[in-house]
């Protein structure tokens, strides 16, 4: 199965499609990659904290249907300017996936 989820962005209108439920791999290298970004703390510009946490977001996706984007999308094709909307597009990006990771860790009241 598969989520799919509409861009907030003005620079990249469209749709993500998501792995849903996400699989291991798939959770540990976005872990990883938050991690890594933990790591770093405040000690790096937003450019290199995004650069980190793309290879934790690109195995979570099945299909990028977003405008001006990438026909394949890799760390190295990964648009990094304009800098504002790609912050943006990242920062939704991880906010669904936490989202997803999350959702069954929620333990309702006995």
């Amino acid at each position: 199965m598969s989520r799919t989820i509409k861009s907030p962005s003005k620079q990249w209108p469209g749709e993500v499609v998501l792995s849903d439920p996400l699989t291991f791999p798939q959770i540990l290298a976005f872990e990883d990659a938050i991690s890594n970004v933990k790591a770093v703390g405040n000690k790096v510009t937003q450019a290199r904290a995004d650069s980190l946490i793309i290879p934790g977001i690109i195995p979570c996706v099945e299909e990028w249907r977003l405008e001006g984007f990438p026909s394949e999308v890799t760390e190295s094709t990964f648009p990094a300017s304009p800098r504002v909307p790609c912050t943006q597009l990242i920062t939704w990006l991880v906010k669904e996936l936490t989202a997803e990771f999350m959702a069954g860790d929620i333990i309702p009241n006995a």
